[in-house]
């Protein structure tokens, strides 16, 4: 049945980390002296997904000083505004040093975790992100049925359930299915169904990187739960997030090193690319031709944010960044 005189349906369901840019914004945001700019842009949508890692496999070597990896995490970063997706995977010690430094200096705005994420990690979320709401996705997760009078419109948002937001074949299935990044051509339809695919993706599928895989499936259930997924996905703007060398760990022996070395590469490239500085995202932290500062040294020196509030007033990048 046509709507008598409007057509007055649910266009979108934002919150803090899924709110895109749109006519009904102001461009304050953007501006150089803003309310935006003192008080601290928030960062983006954080997905983190944890695994634990049986300790006999990562034991400490004699004249080792690398702490074994205990955990291993894989993360999407939804930056809703421009329309950007990051993955990254990663090993991390028993300190959580990389994963301390990734929630410091992208200050998210959103964490979304798995229901069986450990206490040292949510502790550090919360420790870390301050007033960032948390928002916890099942392995067992269903999405309600599409009420749209376009019949096009309900194929689209329906999704088969209940379903396992977290598992990368599922993620996988996902985007083939919504058709995100556009359908290859019928020549190469056969040999490369991901043609069209951006390349950090593929790296991942192929790279093996199913932690990350896992992280942007959650992600992307929650953007179609708040019915933005094809706003921000078929920007087709995926970049590779890989920490600084300066906090290693041991990952020898975890299950998805493959995976890890994959996005290494494909960030390599990419700080290659867009900032003209050869980076090697595989080398020591004394070999490094630029400082890299982690998580506990942005807080101590206040780099970022200062330890009062946790706004960037006062801190050493409000009084750079005029």
């Amino acid at each position: 049945k046509k709507p008598g005189v409007v057509n007055r349906e649910v266009c979108a369901v934002t919150t803090v980390g899924t709110r895109t840019f749109c006519y009904l914004d102001s461009d304050a945001c953007f501006q150089a002296n803003s309310k935006f700019k003192e008080e601290g842009q928030k960062g983006p949508l954080l997905v983190v997904n944890e695994v634990m890692i049986e300790q006999s496999s990562t034991s400490m070597e004699d004249g080792d000083d690398t702490p074994p990896a205990v955990c291993e995490y894989g993360v999407a970063m939804i930056d809703a505004v421009r329309g950007v997706t990051t993955l990254g995977q990663f090993a991390d010690d028993k300190l959580r040093s990389r994963l301390h430094t990734l929630l410091v200096s992208t200050n998210p705005s959103e964490v979304i975790l798995r229901t069986n994420a450990s206490q040292d990690l949510a502790a550090m979320v919360k420790q870390c992100c301050g007033g960032a709401p948390v928002e916890v996705v099942s392995t067992k997760e269903t999405l309600p049925k599409s009420r749209a009078n376009d019949p096009k419109i309900r194929q689209l948002c329906d999704r088969p359930g209940p379903f396992n937001p977290w598992n990368h074949e599922d993620c996988v299935g996902q985007i083939k299915r919504k058709k995100y990044f556009g359908e290859s051509s019928k020549s190469a339809e056969k040999e490369d169904s991901m043609g069209r695919w951006p390349k950090v993706i593929k790296a991942c599928v192929e790279g093996g990187a199913n932690m990350a895989l896992g992280a942007l499936g959650a992600a992307i259930f929650y953007l179609q739960r708040s019915l933005v997924d094809y706003e921000i996905m078929t920007m087709a703007s995926v970049r590779a997030y890989v920490p600084p060398a300066s906090t290693n760990a041991k990952v020898e022996g975890t299950k998805n090193a493959e995976g890890n070395t994959t996005l290494s590469q494909m960030s390599e490239e990419v700080f290659t690319k867009d900032d003209g500085v050869k980076v090697d995202a595989e080398a020591d932290a004394g070999n490094t031709d630029h400082m890299q500062l982690d998580g506990i040294t942005l807080d101590n020196l206040e780099i970022l944010v200062n330890q009062v509030d946790g706004k960037a007033k006062g801190s050493l990048w409000a009084k750079v960044n005029r």
